[in-house]
């Protein structure tokens, strides 16, 4: 399956180089390559447009509303802040993954090495240009095939 990145869209950037928290405990033997190479914390970050086509292409819903608001920006500058929502939208892909006992280490180590690091993770403007979407949603009435 070929993936398509639309014009505005942001697929996760970094994540495999040299602050890559799964490389580095994995060249500490703390995690099996196997592990490492087989990991996929899924990332990307739609348009309002894109949003909205997936959305009527769906059908089974009718936007009532939609707002964007500026992206992270100053959450994204505080390490704390940051990990936090990192870890809210990813802690049970990590856990799932890796077990119950490295969800704690894994984002000790991703909160350090977002503070050592902080020019890779400002190195591009993507993160100037994010912004968060805010979407109602109301369920269409549909047939029982429709709802399969």
């Amino acid at each position: 399956m070929e993936t398509k990145i639309l014009p505005g869209s942001y697929p996760m950037n970094g994540g495999d180089g040299e602050v890559s928290y799964a490389r580095n405990s994995q060249s500490q033997g703390i995690i099996s390559k196997e592990k490492v190479e087989s990991l996929n914390l899924p990332q990307y970050y739609p348009t309002e447009s894109e949003m909205e086509e997936l959305i009527n292409k769906n059908g089974r819903f009718s936007i009532e509303k939609m707002e964007t608001f500026p992206g992270p920006g100053e959450h994204f500058r505080n390490v704390q802040t940051w990990s936090m929502i990192v870890r809210a939208g990813f802690e049970a892909i990590v856990q799932n993954h890796f077990g119950n006992e490295m969800v704690d280490e894994f984002f000790h180590r991703y909160t350090k090495k977002h503070a050592e690091n902080l020019s890779i993770f400002y190195g591009d403007d993507v993160i100037t240009k994010l912004v968060q979407i805010n979407i109602i949603l109301k369920r269409k009435v549909c047939s029982k095939e429709y709802n399969k």
